[in-house]
C-alpha cells in the first residue's frame, strides 16, 4: 500500500502513539512485578541482605516511575503537534525528507516504521533537529561528518 504524502504525518503519529502505549504497558507490568516481588520478599536471618534487596527493588520502581512520567510527557507533547501543519521550512511538526533519512521533528522516539519506510521521530532539542530547523528544500547541512540534502518538507 503506497502512502499518500498528505497522510504520512497522521500515520506516523498513530504509530508513535502505539509505540508509547506499548512502552507504557511494558513499564507498568515491570513495576507491578517488582511490587509483587517486594511483597513476597521474606526477611531472612541476614537482615541487611533483606533490606538491601528491598532498597534495590524500590530504586528500580522509582526508575520505572520516572520513565512512565517521561512517556506521559512525550504523549502529551505529541498531542500538541498538528499533523496538518504545512511549512516551507523545517520546524516543529514538519517531516524533513533528506537524501540520508526522514526526520519528523516532534518528540524523541527514535525509529518509526510506516509501510516499510523508516522515519526518525526526533525532538526539536536534538542536535540534528537544531541544525535542520529553518532549512528549506534544496538546502544542505553538515552534521557529524555527514552531508544531508533536504529533498522535501511535509
Amino acid at each position: 500500500m503506497a502512502i499518500i504524502k498528505e497522510n504520512i504525518k497522521e500515520l506516523l503519529r498513530q504509530k508513535m502513539q502505539e509505540q508509547i502505549e506499548k512502552q507504557t504497558k511494558s513499564l507498568i507490568q515491570a513495576k507491578s512485578s517488582i511490587a509483587e516481588s517486594k511483597l513476597n520478599e521474606t526477611k531472612s536471618s541476614a537482615g541487611d541482605k533483606y533490606e538491601t534487596g528491598r532498597a534495590m527493588m524500590q530504586m528500580e520502581q522509582d526508575k520505572i516511575s520516572s520513565q512512565l512520567d517521561q512517556l506521559m510527557t512525550t504523549k502529551n507533547h505529541l498531542k500538541l503537534i498538528s499533523p496538518d501543519l504545512m511549512s516551507d521550512a523545517v520546524k516543529l511538526g514538519t517531516l524533513a525528507i533528506t537524501d540520508i533519512g526522514n526526520f519528523y521533528i516532534s518528540v524523541s522516539l527514535g525509529k518509526v516504521i510506516v509501510d516499510e519506510q523508516e522515519y526518525y521521530a526526533i525532538s526539536p532539542a536534538a542536535p540534528l533537529s537544531k541544525v535542520l530547523t529553518g532549512k528549506r528544500v534544496g538546502d544542505s547541512i553538515s552534521f557529524r561528518d555527514r552531508r544531508y540534502r533536504i529533498l522535501e518538507i511535509l
